[in-house]
């Protein structure tokens, strides 16, 4: 029977965690929450990150992802300033929480040009960077288990994540031929300031909980390392795929 051998001396030795020293990395939607724990933990693993949102203060720069022209430029302006652009989060996403006969066609335009179609154009002008490059990549779109799970009072923000999930394995098959990964991780109830609200509500919290198997709720500090691994070399025969961080939210069907 013929068998594949490897040399792991061909491979060298690989750090206790994937290491990012020298990589280039942009986070959208990275002021807060999510977005930030997984900006602070690209730089824990040695990336040069670059942070941005609709307001600027700190490390976080400006840019609106319902501007294509804002977007496009963003991604050029990186590539000059640092001579790379190596990893892109898409992490930017807006919730809407409302009756499905009471959204409007504003609530639609406004979540599908942040969720999805600024995620698709942050995708599409880093590619083009790093096709230029030569040195392949890797984006990580953050989606979320609403892509499959549905609740009726989010329809928008579960159709937005269900598009980004589709994107991420088309985006996978579209830029493997550039040796570039593109993969997801879809958080489960996780505490940030988009449902902080919702999650101020005892009765709504032990419900999660009690339908988690891990019995808690999540934190951005639990999604950040994965995002971290899928940009990493560790992940470098991954890409299409879709990681759930949800605490067995999801087991019991």
């Amino acid at each position: 029977m013929n068998t594949i051998e490897t040399n792991p001396k061909e491979h060298g030795a690989r750090a206790p965690e994937a290491s990012l020293k020298g990589r280039v990395a942009w986070v959208t939607g990275g002021a807060h929450g999510i977005g930030a724990a997984i900006a602070q933990e690209l730089r824990n693993r040695g990336a040069t990150v670059h942070v941005t949102d609709l307001t600027a203060g700190g490390d976080v720069e400006v840019c609106d992802m319902r501007d294509p022209r804002a977007i496009a430029a963003f991604a050029t302006s990186v590539s000059a300033r640092r001579g790379r652009l190596d990893i892109l989060v898409n992490n930017a996403a807006i919730q809407r929480r409302r009756a499905f006969i009471d959204f409007t066609e504003a609530d639609y335009d406004e979540l599908f040009a942040t969720n999805v179609r600024g995620a698709f154009l942050a995708a599409q002008a880093s590619a083009r960077e790093m096709i230029t490059g030569g040195r392949g990549g890797a984006i990580v779109n953050v989606s979320s288990v609403n892509a499959t799970y549905a609740q009726p009072e989010t329809a928008l923000y579960c159709a937005s994540k269900g598009a980004i999930g589709t994107m991420t394995r088309a985006l996978a098959w579209a830029l493997g031929r550039y040796a570039i990964r593109v993969n997801a991780v879809a958080p489960g109830t996780i505490v940030t300031s988009l449902n902080r609200d919702r999650l101020a509500d005892n009765e709504t919290v032990r419900n999660v909980v009690a339908a988690t198997a891990l019995g808690k709720l999540g934190t951005a500090e639990d999604v950040a390392p994965s995002v971290a691994f899928l940009a990493s070399d560790e992940a470098g025969f991954i890409t299409g795929a879709s990681l759930a961080i949800h605490g067995g939210w999801t087991l019991t069907g």
